[in-house]
């Protein structure tokens, strides 16, 4: 092997091994469906192609988050410590609120939610209420099943938070004896047509809830789909979502139509929202994305509001924030070095033949 072979192997290895510190500015253009260019500055070649995250992330605060307890993420795979509460209180969602049920009065025979204590081995069923098809100032009843495994008769307080006008819980609390099997009735109406989320609580047990009300009659239907994987997207990750809308008999006719987006967790924060105006002649499939950098880990709804003349039809999805995964980020890091081993055998068993040939 002469000297030009050699120094064409050694510049190959160093080409292939410092790779992944070369930093670039990555642009991405349609970013999440919309028209904005987005400029990632100091990136690295490894982290835009194996998905890597950019050496640029700035971590959220509690401040920003409007917490003032316990632990999250910063967006950018640190924790954010945003303290703990006085005596008396206890961390919900992030929030100090007095430990304790109690009876605000709230709106439609409902309760407004003020803390529980930790109940033991009481079960409620269903653990969760989705509502797609309300109809404006129609009721809806679901029951509830509350189940008493302990060995000691229970108290429980009923609150509910962030349904204060569409929930209708009929008691502010109650006793159940050991083994003892109880169904509360609750009754579902709101007058007007949107997205609402919120929780129920039965003692410690927390119910999410979700509904979609529509007005009575309706022009449009829509419906937003989570597309990530079993609805969990790792922290910093965007959520990817397919929206769907449908004209009802409306035949060829052109109508402009506002889509509201908005993700809020079950407490009734929001984090985001979005909107667009679109021009609907017919049936419409189209993908759009959604940052989640802001999010703490924990569960949320993205929904989606079609808005036309007289009318408004809603739909929401679930989704859940999980940490990044370290199995991801290894088998990452596993496939750059084979793909680094493999250009340079590749390169010498060339360079090697070109020599042979030369002799």
């Amino acid at each position: 092997m002469n000297k030009r072979g050699i120094i064409f192997i050694f510049l190959v290895g160093i080409f292939v091994f410092i790779l992944p510190n070369v930093n670039s500015d990555v642009i991405s253009i349609n970013s999440g469906g919309g028209t904005d260019i987005a400029v990632d500055f100091g990136g690295t070649i490894e982290s835009f192609f194996f998905g890597g995250g950019s050496s640029t992330c700035m971590p959220t605060t509690c401040s920003a988050l409007g917490y003032n307890c316990g632990d999250f993420s910063d967006g950018c795979n640190g924790t954010l410590s945003c303290g703990s509460c006085s005596a008396g209180n206890t961390c919900t969602s992030g929030i100090c609120t007095p430990t304790g049920g109690g009876n605000n009065g709230g709106t439609s025979g409902g309760t407004t939610f003020t803390g529980t204590t930790v109940t033991p081995n009481i079960f409620v069923s269903p653990t969760e209420i989705k509502l797609d098809n309300m109809i404006a100032g129609e009721a809806q009843q679901v029951t509830i099943t509350v189940t008493n495994n302990g060995t000691t008769t229970q108290n429980l307080q009923v609150n509910q938070k962030s349904l204060d006008k569409v929930v209708i819980l009929g008691v502010a609390s109650i006793d159940i004896a050991p083994g003892e099997v109880r169904k509360l009735d609750v009754t579902f109406v709101s007058l007007d047509a949107g997205n609402f989320a919120g929780t129920i609580y039965i003692g410690s047990q927390s119910i999410p809830v979700d509904l979609n009300v529509r007005t009575e009659k309706y022009l449009f239907d829509s419906n937003i789909i989570v597309l990530n994987k079993n609805y969990q997207i790792p922290v910093g990750s965007p959520l990817r979502t397919q929206v769907g809308l449908i004209p009802q008999g409306q035949g060829n006719q052109r109508t402009d139509v506002t889509l509201n987006y908005a993700i809020k967790d079950y407490t009734g924060k929001i984090y985001l929202t979005q909107s667009e105006t679109l021009l609907i002649t017919k049936a419409m499939n189209f993908g759009r994305n959604f940052q989640t950098g802001m999010l703490p880990l924990g569960n949320y709804t993205i929904s989606l509001e079609l808005i036309y003349p007289n009318g408004v039809a809603p739909s929401s999805a679930h989704f859940t924030v999980t940490s990044r995964s370290v199995g991801g980020t290894i088998a990452s890091i596993l496939l750059f070095l084979i793909t680094g081993i493999l250009v340079v055998s590749i390169m010498i068993v060339l360079v090697l033949i070109r020599l042979n040939r030369h002799r």
